[in-house]
């Protein structure tokens, strides 16, 4: 009985973990994207700036 009730809360342990680890994992990848556009776009203002200063 007690080894049912040890298994059970292993299992629930293990898969809050994973569940964890997979929100993280989205949440990660969408920061990512995020600062990943921010850049773009920060790039492409000084770009046009420098383009506009050239000429």
């Amino acid at each position: 009985m007690v080894k049912i009730i040890l298994v059970s809360s292993l299992i629930s342990v293990v898969v809050t973990i994973i569940v964890m680890l997979f929100i993280f994992k989205i949440f990660a990848g969408l920061i990512t994207n995020v600062i990943s556009e921010t850049e773009k776009k920060i790039l492409a203002v000084i770009d046009n700036k420098i383009s506009k200063d050239k000429f």
